[in-house]
C-alpha cells in the first residue's frame, strides 16, 4: 500500500517524465533523479541480503581486440551437419588373434642372449629381429651318430670319385672308337657321356653333406647355436623364458602384439538389432569423447554379450598411439538406415566443460562473447552434432575458449566479493 501511494504522489507532483523510482523512508515517498536510479542499479547489493545478486552477467564477457590477439582466440563459423539415427552401445576393446603371435625356441638347449639384448615387458621390438640364440649341447650316443655320418659321407665322397673317374675314361674310350671308322656306335657314346654327368651330380651332393656334418661339432663340451627370431615386430605383452633357462623346441619364449588397430566387441541392447548401414559406426574410449575414431564392421560375435544378453558384433577400428588395449571399456554409435538427424556441427576445439554441462562461446560484437550451454546429440570426425543451442552461421570460439571461462568465472567471483562488502 505504501508503494502504491508514493507511486501516485509522484505523478501527481512530479509527473512520469522525471520519475525513475523511489525510496519509502519514515512512510513518506521521495523521487529519485534518474542518474542516481542508474548509480543505484550498479552498485552492488547490501551485505547481509541474502538475496543479493552481483551486478556481472555471468554468461557474457567482454575482451578488447588486444587482449584477444594475446589469448590466441581463433574462430570458426558453425556448419550444417546431419548423422543418422544411431543405436548407442557399450563395448570392450578384446585382443585381436591375427595382429599377435608367439616366439619361439628352435630347438632344446639353454637359452642365450648378450646382456641387455633380451627384450623385457612392454618392449618394442621390429620385424625380423634377431633376438637370441640357442645354444644345443648334445648327448655322447648323438655326437657318435654324428661321427659316424661323417665318416659314411666322406667314403661315399671317395666311392663317387672313383666311379666318375672310370666313367670319364669309359667315356673318352668310346669316343675315340666313334670317331675311328664307328667301331662304337653312338648310342654308347651318350650312354657313357650320361654316366658321367649321373656321377657327377652324386659327387656334389655328397660333397656338400659331408661339409655339413663336418661343420657340426663333435667334441663332447661343443654346442650347436641357432638363432631366435621375431617374423613380426611388435611389443612384447609376456615374457615366457629368461637368458640361462633350459628351453625345449618349440617352447614359446616371448607373446608380441601389435595395437595400431583394435578388436572391438559391441553389445547391442536387448530387444534392438542392427546390422551394417551405409554409414560406419564410431567408437570412443569411456570418459573421452574427444577421440571418436571411425570403425568398420567384421561380423556377429560367436555368442550373444554377456551383460547385456543381446545381440553382440565384433569391429575393428584403428588405434593410433596403441593407447587403446584388451579390457578398455567404450562407447559406440551403430548408425540405422533412416531418415538422417539434422544440426549443427560443433569442432572439438570450442567445447569447453563446467559445472557438469557443456558450452561454447559465440562471438557477438567484435569485443562481446556469450557462453552458451549445448546438448551434444552424436559424435562426428572432428567433433559433435548439436541440435539445440546454437545456430549455423554464428561464429564459435574454436581456440582460447577455456581461457575465456578462466576470465569470465574469474570476473564472477571479483563481482561477488564486491556485493559481499
Amino acid at each position: 500500500m505504501m508503494l502504491k501511494n508514493c507511486l501516485g504522489m509522484m505523478l501527481v507532483l512530479l509527473g512520469p517524465a522525471t520519475l525513475v523510482g523511489c525510496r519509502p523512508e519514515s512512510g513518506h515517498a521521495a523521487p529519485i533523479p534518474r542518474a542516481q536510479a542508474e548509480k543505484d542499479a550498479q552498485e552492488p547489493a547490501e551485505a547481509g541480503d541474502e538475496n543479493a545478486k552481483p551486478a556481472t552477467d555471468p554468461l557474457h564477457l567482454h575482451v578488447d581486440a588486444e587482449a584477444q590477439e594475446e589469448m590466441g582466440l581463433e574462430f570458426e563459423p558453425l556448419e550444417t551437419a546431419s548423422v543418422s539415427p544411431v543405436i548407442a552401445a557399450w563395448g570392450v576393446v578384446e585382443a585381436d588373434p591375427s595382429r599377435s603371435f608367439t616366439v619361439r625356441a628352435s630347438t632344446a638347449g639353454f637359452l642365450r642372449a648378450e646382456e641387455g639384448e633380451w627384450p623385457g615387458f612392454g618392449a618394442v621390438i621390429p620385424d625380423h629381429a634377431r633376438l637370441a640364440e640357442v645354444e644345443a649341447r648334445l648327448s655322447p650316443l648323438e655326437q657318435a651318430t654324428l661321427t659316424g655320418q661323417r665318416v659314411e659321407a666322406e667314403g661315399l665322397v671317395a666311392e663317387i670319385e672313383a666311379e666318375l673317374a672310370a666313367a670319364r675314361a669309359s667315356a673318352d674310350a668310346k669316343k675315340r672308337l666313334n670317331a675311328d671308322q664307328r667301331m662304337v656306335s653312338d648310342r654308347s657314346v651318350e650312354e657313357a657321356e650320361a654316366k658321367v654327368k649321373s656321377s657327377e651330380a652324386k659327387l656334389s651332393a655328397a660333397r656338400h653333406k659331408t661339409e655339413l656334418l663336418r661343420q657340426t661339432p663333435s667334441g663332447a663340451q661343443s654346442a650347436v647355436r641357432l638363432d631366435v627370431r621375431a617374423d613380426r615386430g611388435g611389443q612384447v605383452v609376456e615374457v615366457l623364458a629368461s637368458p640361462g633357462e633350459v628351453v625345449e623346441s618349440g617352447q614359446a619364449l616371448l607373446r608380441v602384439a601389435r595395437f595400431d588397430a583394435v578388436l572391438v566387441r559391441v553389445d547391442v541392447p536387448v530387444g534392438e538389432s542392427w546390422r551394417p548401414s551405409s554409414q560406419a559406426p564410431r567408437v570412443w574410449p569411456v570418459g573421452n569423447e574427444d577421440r571418436v575414431v571411425i570403425a568398420a564392421p567384421l561380423s556377429l560375435a560367436p555368442q550373444a554379450g554377456g551383460r547385456t544378453a543381446g545381440e553382440s558384433w565384433l569391429l575393428t577400428a584403428p588405434n593410433e598411439g596403441g593407447s587403446l588395449r584388451p579390457g578398455a571399456p567404450v562407447a559406440a554409435h551403430l548408425p540405422q538406415d533412416a531418415e538422417p538427424v539434422e544440426g549443427v556441427s560443433i569442432p572439438r576445439g570450442a567445447i569447453v566443460r563446467y559445472g557438469g554441462r557443456t558450452w561454447v562461446f559465440i562471438r557477438g560484437e567484435e569485443e562481446a562473447f556469450e557462453r552458451r550451454e549445448v546438448a551434444l546429440q552424436s559424435p562426428l570426425p572432428s567433433g559433435w552434432l548439436a541440435t539445440e543451442g546454437v545456430s549455423a552461421g554464428e561464429v564459435v570460439v574454436v581456440s582460447g575458449a577455456q581461457m575465456l571461462l578462466s576470465e569470465q568465472l574469474k570476473a564472477q567471483i571479483e563481482a561477488e566479493e564486491e556485493a559481499s562488502e
